[in-house]
């Protein structure tokens, strides 16, 4: 296949799952890079930093976009995460990070108590300008402590007198929402046509669901109704299943450790039929099967159509 045309397909499966791939343009917010979150004993699972590291990041990208900030996740997080955990300062850093900012986190067990620290290093000297700790007996409680955490973190300025700021790319224009009379979760329980990389959706309820991704994957969400719009949730973390039906799984798995958890936010319209509004997603750069950058920041319009 020529491989004009081999770009254009990479860029049709990536829009087709509802991501997005980049050429790589200059905007104007700054940039926090979230590197993860290292495990600091052999007692923690792998499951546990997945979910931790999902909850951080739709947190990071809620917060962000209020305060006017770009999250990113490098394709090379772990390695970068590894030698700053290790307490490595690498010079290399702030040339393989286009961002302000890296946010950094460590989780341990100690005394039966899970302890999470999250630190945010300034680029290119790698200065802790703020560092975060908690400590919770439970791990749905750490998980909600850490998304707290995560606030805090923002509130220092993402910009100092004399620190230049590193570019992210730029992001198309989202749409905006505007709240309308709360539904309820009776209303939107029931069985809905998904929009793209989506078939059906079966919501409870109780604010429970389960989406049929396009092929065979399945994917546990939740729904939320909040300030008078539908939210819906990615319940689980990131696998390949998510990203398989339109790529390699090399590029699947690699996908799976960069992306966003999903989310939709929608309005239900006046005659229950429809719920329109907005999906937030990764904007990607894919280059010869290498996911190359990530950010997180990206949305699009979606909308989801009910069917029973």
């Amino acid at each position: 296949m020529h491989r004009s045309r081999v770009a254009q397909a990479r860029i049709t499966l990536a829009l087709a799952l509802g991501l997005a791939v980049s050429v790589g343009t200059v905007g104007a917010r700054p940039v926090y890079a979230f590197l993860g979150i290292s495990p600091q004993h052999e007692d923690l699972t792998n499951t546990e930093i997945l979910v931790l590291e999902n909850r951080l990041t739709d947190q990071l990208v809620n917060l962000g976009e209020g305060a006017g900030i770009s999250v990113t996740i490098p394709r090379n997080r772990s390695e970068l995460l590894r030698s700053i955990t290790e307490g490595e300062r690498s010079a290399d850093l702030a040339t393989q990070v286009s961002a302000y900012a890296v946010i950094a986190g460590e989780l341990n067990v100690s005394r039966s108590r899970f302890e999470l620290r999250v630190r945010v290093l300034l680029l290119p000297d790698q200065e802790e300008i703020a560092e975060y700790s908690v400590r919770n007996e439970s791990f749905d409680d750490l998980v909600q402590a850490g998304r707290e955490a995560i606030a805090q973190l923002l509130q220092e300025p993402a910009q100092r007198a004399d620190r230049p700021l590193r570019q992210p790319a730029e992001l198309p224009e989202a749409p905006e929402l505007a709240a309308t009379p709360a539904p309820s979760l009776n209303e939107i329980a029931g069985t809905w046509q998904g929009d793209e990389g989506i078939e059906l959706v079966r919501i409870t309820s109780e604010g429970i669901g389960e989406a049929k991704l396009a092929g065979s994957g399945t994917m546990q969400i939740r729904i939320e109704i909040e300030n008078g719009l539908v939210t819906v949730h990615q319940d689980e973390p990131n696998a390949p299943k998510m990203y398989i039906d339109s790529f390699p799984y090399t590029v699947a798995l690699q996908i799976a450790d960069v992306a966003r958890p999903m989310r939709w936010r929608f309005n239900l319209t006046d005659d229950g039929s429809m719920l329109t509004g907005v999906k937030d997603t990764t904007l990607l750069r894919i280059d010869r099967g290498e996911v190359t950058w990530a950010d997180t920041s990206y949305r699009r319009e979606a909308s989801w159509e009910r069917v029973d």
